[in-house]
């Protein structure tokens, strides 16, 4: 056997799915933590979830699955068997983590990844409260601009916000989370999700955190988030959104979700067991 890598070796997880060391802890690997530069087949970094929060053990797959039939750039899924100093740690989603190389696939250009916290949003005051995980953390004026344009009246709001939010990939991205239950994403609860800006101070948003969906059964024009409240109370923009479900419901028939499930589940039993 090969002596491996040397890495650095984090634990993962918040309130509901983090873990101890001694319990199924989930996990984070930096690649070149201490060896610069150095990759494992062009990957810096390792999401290994312990799906304590999905006991089915599908829901980030078939998320993700969806909000990729919709365009909606987000992570690419797998299964790993996990063992510890020796120890079987058991089957565990290794979630393609949203970095440089990841931005890569779908940016030409990334000037900041920011990462919401557990309720901020992009109202007044709350800039710092992002984890900046791209980008120059000492300069934050493509989300202040962005902050700034997301306060105006309702009368000049989609104008204001025009230069700064891309509203046509955003809308696919919020009814994708109400459409699978994601209770815990940006439009329902203002959690776990991604904003980045391009070259042009242009902002996307992508997913992240989605193990417990498929489970709650949402009102999809009732959520917290500031851009997707602002965006329900406006016609134009409401009717963009729900332009979105022409689009969401042919995707789901060829996906065949339910194909999807059974094939996975079949693939997986042995490890579950």
């Amino acid at each position: 056997p090969s002596p491996g890598l040397e890495v650095g070796v984090r634990l993962k997880g918040r309130y509901g799915s983090f873990r101890p060391l001694d319990e199924k802890a989930a996990f984070k690997l930096k690649m070149n933590f201490s060896v610069q530069g150095q990759t494992f087949l062009g990957i810096k970094k390792f999401t290994l979830n312990n799906m304590v929060q999905d006991k089915a053990m599908l829901h980030e797959a078939l998320a993700y699955s969806i909000f990729r039939a919709l365009g909606v750039p987000c992570p690419r899924t797998g299964y790993a068997w996990v063992t510890v100093n020796g120890e079987d740690y058991g089957l565990y989603a290794h979630i393609e983590s949203v970095d440089e190389v990841f931005l890569s696939r779908f940016y030409p250009k990334t000037t900041h990844l920011y990462e919401g916290e557990y309720g901020s949003d992009v109202v007044p005051g709350e800039a710092g409260d992002f984890d900046v995980d791209e980008g120059n953390s000492g300069n934050l004026s493509d989300l202040l601009l962005l902050i700034a344009a997301a306060q105006a009246e309702d009368a000049v709001w989609l104008d204001a916000v025009a230069p700064y939010v891309d509203l046509a990939q955003m809308t696919p991205m919020w009814l994708v989370e109400q459409y699978i239950g994601h209770w815990d994403g940006y439009a329902p609860t203002i959690n776990n999700y991604f904003l980045h800006s391009d070259g042009d101070g242009l902002f996307t948003m992508l997913p992240w955190g989605v193990d417990q969906t498929f489970a709650q059964k949402r009102d999809i024009y009732d959520g917290k988030g500031h851009l997707f409240a602002r965006c329900m109370g406006l016609k134009a923009c409401r009717d963009q959104y729900e332009d979105g479900l022409a689009v969401l419901l042919p995707a789901l028939d060829a996906l065949d979700p339910v194909f999807f499930v059974e094939s996975l589940a079949a693939f997986l039993q042995p490890w579950v067991e």
